[in-house]
This record gives C-alpha cells, structure tokens and sequence, in this order.
C-alpha cells in the first residue's frame, strides 16, 4: 500500500522530508509503505533485519525491551510525529535493537532504507537535520540514564513534568498537563 495525499502532508513538516526536493520525495514514497496497527500489534521485532524506518503518523508506538525473563522495559513511547530506526541504514547489517509495539490504534510510514539514502546525498539540510535528531536522542538517553542513576525520586518527577510542559510554562501561573503514558508499568 503507498502513502495517500494526507501521509504526504504530514511529512512534509517532518525535518526527515520537507527540505527533500520534490523528484527525491516522490521516489522516497513510491516505496513506503502505509501501515495501520491495532493496539498490540507489533511493527518491527528486535533482532529482524532493518531495511526501513518509521514514521509515526497518528497513534503512539512504544519502542520495547524484553528480558530473558519475560519482563518488559518501555524505552520510548513514540507520538505521531517521531520517527525511529533511521540510523540504522548507516550500519552494515542493521538489525532492530528494540521492539516497537503499537500502543492504540496507529499509523506509520515504514520507509525503505533504500530508498531513502539517495535522497540524502542530494540534501545537505536533510543530513544535518538527521544529525540534530540523533544528536537530540544521544543527549535524552543521558540526562535519563543520569536521573536514574544519580538523582532523587522527587527530581525526576520534577525533571519528567518540566519536560512534558510547554516552553513558556515556567513564566508563571499554571499549566495542566496530561500524561501522555501511564507511569505504572
């Protein structure tokens, strides 16, 4: 299945495709592929060989790790608009690190890796955008392995919902947030 007009739309806000020259974009989607997830159903497995990445449009995909013991670790819960499994194509033999399930009812973009690399030897602003992003995650996963680790149970409390609140909420007067996910797991 190929993207419809309203995929197309929405990617062309994302910082992976709009600065794409209209010709790269096109032959970047003549080969993604549209998918709808129900709640629980999984989208890559880790371990699988990774010949696309993803790009959450509606719903909310969690990125999962699972012991031997069948427990289960919450990496990341991805919104629409995210994208995960792009940096992967730089490897040799890209396997998926984690499992990435859909949460509700969700729609991605699997975009083949293939097909994407090209277009970003034709876009310097595409290459630099990706390593904003990756750079982005890098600097997420220490100041969370940090509040693990080093900080006290309040301040990460602190630290999550200062995260979760818009720019200006620190200006003064309140602001209510929602969980995006449940903190029970």
């Amino acid at each position: 299945m190929t993207p419809r007009g309203d995929v197309r739309d929405s990617l062309q806000a994302h910082p992976l495709f709009s600065a794409l020259a209209e010709p790269a974009l096109a032959r970047v989607l003549r080969t993604s592929q549209r998918i709808r997830a129900g709640a629980g159903e999984l989208l890559c497995q880790r371990g699988a060989a990774a010949t696309r990445f993803f790009v959450v449009i509606d719903g909310a995909v969690d990125l999962v790790l699972h012991s031997r013991h069948g427990d289960q670790k919450v990496v990341e819960t991805l919104q629409a608009g995210h994208s995960f499994g792009e940096t992967l194509m730089f490897e040799d033999q890209p396997r998926y690190p984690v499992t990435a399930v859909a949460t509700r009812s969700t729609t991605v973009l699997a975009v083949d890796t293939d097909a994407y690399r090209p277009a970003l030897e034709e876009s310097p602003t595409t290459c630099l955008r990706l390593l904003s992003g990756v750079s982005r995650r890098v600097h997420a996963l220490v100041r969370e392995v940090e509040a693990h680790t080093v900080v006290d149970v309040r301040s990460r409390i602190v630290r999550h919902v200062l995260d979760l609140a818009p720019p200006d909420a620190t200006a003064g007067g309140g602001v209510e947030l929602t969980l995006p996910e449940p903190k029970h797991r």
